[in-house]
C-alpha cells in the first residue's frame, strides 16, 4: 500500500509567534491540494495521449532470423539418389510495408487527442482557480471570525466595568438592585457571545489548515484584518477581474474544448470506413553449410480499410 504524501510546510512557519501570509497560504494549498495534482495529472496523460496519436504509424519494419536443419539427397553422376546428408539452413528475413495513403482516420485522432489535451490544461487551470479562491475564502473567513472575536471580548471588557460601576453606584445607594441585575446580564450575554465566536473561531482555523492541504489541528496563525481597507481601488480592482473573467474563464474554454474534441472525435469515425493503400516488400536470403544461396523479393500493394 503507497504511504501518504506529507504535506509541504515550511518549518520556519511553525515556531511560535509565526504567522501565514495571504500569498503563503494560497502557495501551501497549491502545492498540497490534490484537486490539483490530480488535475495535473489528467493533463500529462492527456499530453502523453497526443504523442502517442501523433506518432508516424505509417511505416512498419520486421526483422527475423530463420534457421532449420534437413536431410538433402546426393546423387550420383547418373542422377540417382545414393544417400541424405543433413544440412543446415539459415539466413535473414525482412520484411518493410510503407503506407502510401489514408483518407482520413489519423488527422481526426490527431484533433481530438489534441483537443482533450487543451480541454485538460483549461480545466488544470480553472482547478487552480477553484483551489486558490477556496482557500482565500476560509482565509478572510478566518480573519473576520478573529475580529468578530476582538470585538466580543472589549464588548465583554465593557460589561464588566458596566456591572463594577452599578455595583459602585448601587453600594453609595444611587442605584437599585435591578440596575445591577441589568448589568449582570449584559455581562452575561457578552460572555456566551465570546465564547460562541471562539468557537467559531477555532473551527473557521481548521477550515483553513484543510484547505491548505493540512492537519485540521496544526497550529497556525495568521496576521488580523487591516486598519483601513482602500474600498475605491478595490471596487475598480474588482470591476476589471469580473471584465476579464467574461472573457478568459478556464471552465468555458475547457467546455469549448470538449465540444471541439467531440466534433473530430466524429470525423475520426467517419474516416474509419475509408481505404487505405500500404506498398509491401519483402526480402528472404538463407543460406546453407553448402553455401548455396537463395535470394526472395516480394513486391506488392494492400489496399485495407
Amino acid at each position: 500500500m503507497p504511504s501518504e504524501r506529507t504535506p509541504a510546510l515550511p518549518a520556519e512557519l511553525l515556531r511560535p509567534g509565526a504567522t501565514f501570509a495571504l500569498a503563503q497560504v494560497v502557495d501551501i494549498a497549491l502545492a498540497n491540494s490534490p484537486l490539483t495534482r490530480a488535475s495535473y495529472g489528467r493533463a500529462r496523460s492527456a499530453a502523453a495521449d497526443l504523442a502517442a496519436s501523433a506518432a508516424p504509424t505509417s511505416r512498419r519494419f520486421d526483422g527475423a532470423a530463420n534457421l532449420g536443419r534437413a536431410k538433402q539427397p546426393q546423387l550420383d553422376a547418373t542422377g540417382h539418389p545414393v544417400g541424405n546428408q543433413p544440412v543446415t539452413a539459415y539466413g535473414p528475413a525482412a520484411d518493410v510495408e510503407l503506407l502510401a495513403l489514408r483518407l482520413g482516420g489519423r488527422g481526426g485522432k490527431v484533433e481530438e487527442a489534441r483537443q482533450n489535451l487543451l480541454a485538460a490544461d483549461w480545466q488544470h487551470n480553472a482547478t487552480i482557480h477553484d483551489v486558490a479562491f477556496g482557500v482565500q475564502e476560509a482565509y478572510f473567513d478566518y480573519l473576520t471570525a478573529k475580529a468578530q472575536l476582538a470585538a466580543a471580548r472589549k464588548t465583554f471588557d465593557q460589561a464588566q466595568a458596566s456591572l463594577d460601576a452599578a455595583n459602585t453606584r448601587h453600594d453609595s445607594g444611587v442605584a437599585t438592585i435591578a440596575d445591577v441585575l441589568v448589568a449582570r446580564t449584559a455581562l452575561a450575554q457578552a460572555e456566551l457571545n465570546v465564547e460562541g465566536i471562539d468557537g467559531q473561531v477555532l473551527a473557521l482555523r481548521g477550515a483553513l489548515a484543510t484547505a491548505m492541504g493540512l492537519p485540521a489541528d496544526i497550529p497556525l496563525d495568521i496576521g488580523s484584518l487591516p486598519s483601513e481597507v482602500p474600498l475605491d481601488r478595490a471596487r475598480a480592482a474588482v470591476a476589471g477581474l469580473i471584465a476579464d473573467a467574461r472573457l478568459g474563464r478556464p471552465d468555458l474554454a475547457a467546455l469549448r474544448a470538449q465540444a471541439a474534441k467531440a466534433a473530430a472525435h466524429v470525423s475520426s469515425v467517419r474516416a474509419e470506413g475509408l481505404p487505405s493503400l500500404a506498398l509491401r516488400a519483402e526480402a528472404n536470403g538463407p543460406t546453407t553449410e553448402l553455401r548455396d544461396w537463395t535470394h526472395t523479393w516480394t513486391l506488392g500493394r494492400r489496399v485495407f480499410s
